[in-house]
């Protein structure tokens, strides 16, 4: 059901060819946020508080992010997008829009922005988030650019004939999560140990679900080699 990569994701794709029905979603590393650190809490804050609980942020620089190795694949959603736009060819957008309105006193965007590659319209979803509100999962806070499951089940929803939705830069595992959860296949590449140990935690938590159980092609990796279980896709 899924295949997880603890490496280079450029390398790792080196072992992929593009074929109909591999998908890519996928919020890349256009920001870096290295030096941040994510508190984890079961309680939102109130605004009083704000302060208290931002992430400590002392250098957070956009990065040179090149999307041209993603661009072989003809079917992707690309969170971010708008910071690298002028390397992309013109297409539809994805607006989520995470803030219940202009004066909530959070940290953050009002709204996020998607590229879609195969769409020319634009697309709004809406999904309380707030910089500091996080998945029903306990509400815990997995990464500084964590996305809702809810929100990834959005974006894969959107995707024509999804047979294998491929995450190269999966983080703490939001798309892979919402991936098997609607029973697609799902790869997905982390080069961060800590984070790709969540992702592995989330996808099989999500996959050992009665609802959702598939028993075969599960599969880790954290050695930068490519892993068996979808050959008809490679």
């Amino acid at each position: 059901m899924f295949t997880l990569h603890n490496g280079d994701c450029l390398e790792y794709m080196k072992t992929l060819q593009p074929a109909s029905g591999l998908c890519i979603v996928t919020d890349p590393p256009y920001m870096d946020y290295s030096s941040s650190r994510v508190r984890k809490s079961k309680r939102r804050p109130s605004q009083k508080s704000v302060d208290e609980w931002s992430y400590e942020r002392p250098d957070i620089k956009k990065q040179d992010f090149s999307p041209l190795p993603l661009l072989k694949y003809k079917t992707l959603i690309m969170f971010g997008a708008n910071h690298y736009a002028n390397k992309l060819p013109n297409s539809g957008w994805l607006i989520w829009n995470k803030c219940r309105n202009t004066n909530r006193g959070f940290i953050g965007s009002d709204f996020e922005m998607a590229w879609l590659s195969f769409s020319n319209i634009n697309v709004m979803y809406s999904h309380l988030w707030d910089g500091f509100k996080r998945d029903t999962e306990n509400g815990e806070n997995y990464h500084p650019t964590q996305k809702p499951v809810e929100l990834m089940r959005f974006c894969i929803g959107l995707l024509p004939n999804p047979k294998v939705i491929f995450d190269p830069y999966m983080g703490s595992g939001s798309t892979g999560v919402a991936a098997v959860q609607l029973g697609i296949p799902f790869i997905g590449c982390e080069t961060n140990q800590e984070y790709f140990t969540t992702a592995e935690k989330r996808i099989s938590s999500a996959v050992l679900s009665p609802s959702f159980f598939t028993p075969s092609n599960t599969a880790s990796t954290r050695q930068g080699r490519a892993v068996a279980g979808f050959e008809g896709f490679e």
